[in-house]
């Protein structure tokens, strides 16, 4: 999916041509036919120094959509893919697919909040630097989504 991205042009949870997180792992045989599966996906882009690894999982555990994401307890596989962006733009973009099949769905609880040490965020959260952090911001992209379902049939 980055290297999708990157070669069209896009940064969605949905392919240009209209496949979502469920089709584009369904061909993978992943998801089973006839039992519940879970799928959650975090996107991310980053430019310069909001480009690294440790930059773009700052940005994901700082975000409670993205947290729920990496600490849900229900996931049991996870696939990461990355690339550097297009020529025009740069930067990295960053794909983390978490998934899980074969257990009856429960209601996601809130991840566990994170100590400002363990992650160094009191950077991010000290006024001196909200220059400095909204600049950050405008170079570094985020977006995910969980999908849950009962069995699955591909479109095609």
């Amino acid at each position: 999916m980055a290297a999708d991205m990157a070669a069209r042009h896009f940064f969605a949870h949905v392919t240009p041509d209209g496949l979502t997180l469920a089709d584009r792992v369904a061909p993978t045989g992943y998801l089973p036919e006839n039992d519940v599966w879970l799928l959650t996906e975090n996107l991310a882009w980053g430019l310069g120094d909001m480009s690294s690894p440790l930059a773009i999982a700052f940005g994901w555990m700082n975000s409670p959509e993205h947290r729920l994401n990496l600490l849900d307890p229900e996931v049991q596989d996870v696939g990461i893919g990355v690339t550097p962006g297009p020529d025009d733009m740069g930067g990295m973009i960053y794909v983390a697919d978490f998934g899980s099949r074969g257990q009856a769905p429960t209601p996601p609880t809130a991840a566990p909040a994170l100590t400002l040490q363990s992650l160094r965020l009191h950077f991010l959260r000290n006024p001196r630097n909200s220059r400095r952090t909204a600049r950050a911001a405008r170079r570094q992209k985020r977006s995910s989504v969980r999908l849950r379902g009962r069995g699955f049939r591909s479109r095609g």
